[in-house]
């Protein structure tokens, strides 16, 4: 599993591509974004 903290806005396509990306190199499954930026954690989960 990779995790990619981020304080940003919100997530974008391009983030999801960077991930789709870096799992495709390593041969892994499953990623997920991590968002610090509000009160409220937010993250998005990625399968390939």
């Amino acid at each position: 599993m990779i995790v990619d903290p981020k304080v940003v806005t919100a997530f974008t396509d391009t983030h999801v591509a960077q991930m789709t990306g870096y799992l495709a190199i390593t041969s892994l499954r499953l990623a997920l974004l991590v968002n610090f930026k509000s009160a409220k954690l937010e993250w998005k989960r990625i399968v390939c």
